[in-house]
């Protein structure tokens, strides 16, 4: 018997939920339609309960990078080297805000995932969606995944969203977006995440600001 629609969801979310420990690199294709990308977005995402984050994209040549090394929390949006300190971790507002801040500069790389791991602390969580319906089956990478469908409102436009979650560990695996209203400007993405590993060990030093990581 075929889960429900909002049974995967609700699965997936506890998924997220329950993990020590999460780690994905991806891509972001930007464009008119999902054929043809005007530009990507590379990003990876290194996290560990309670507060640890080391998330970094890619994006028009420039690197970004938003941290969290348990105590503090920092970010990088130039060329400079140095990062900026935004806050202490302490105030639990601190990191989701930053995360939502950036959302725009980020393609919604700090979206996406992070609303997954970080669940009921104000970021956008595209598994709590007021509507959703299960279409056919498909694949991601050879992967046989769940394929959902949603339509979302955003500050402009509707959206038509598709979540493909895998049917062996119910991670999500790609995402796709897709404004309702004819946009003048590439604004369909299509999230793609590689390399997802979960519940490995990743040591407090790993997310310590001096550390360099490359994508």
């Amino acid at each position: 018997m075929e889960m429900k629609a909002t049974t995967i969801l609700r699965k997936m979310r506890a998924r997220y939920n329950e993990l020590h420990s999460y780690q994905d690199a991806g891509i972001i294709t930007t464009g008119f339609n999902l054929a043809e990308a005007v530009f990507t977005t590379r990003f990876q995402t290194f996290f560990k309960k309670p507060s640890f984050l080391r998330l970094h994209w890619e994006s028009h040549g420039t690197t970004y990078l938003i941290l969290c090394d348990g105590r503090q929390v920092y970010s990088k949006f130039d060329s400079r080297d140095t990062l900026a300190v935004i806050g202490e971790v302490t105030d639990a507002k601190v990191l989701t805000k930053e995360l939502f801040r950036s959302g725009g500069i980020s393609d919604w790389v700090t979206q996406v995932i992070p609303g997954l791991l970080f669940q009921n602390q104000g970021l956008v969580n595209i598994a709590n969606p007021p509507n959703i319906s299960s279409e056919k089956e498909s694949s991601v990478n050879g992967e046989a995944c769940y394929k959902l469908k949603t339509i979302s409102e955003g500050a402009q436009s509707l959206f038509q969203e598709y979540l493909f979650v895998s049917k062996s560990g119910l991670l999500l695996k790609r995402y796709e977006r897709i404004p309702l209203v004819q946009q003048s400007y590439p604004t369909v993405k299509s999230f793609v995440f590689f390399s997802v590993r979960i519940d490995e060990a990743l040591p407090d030093d790993f997310f310590r600001p001096g550390l360099t990581c490359s994508l």
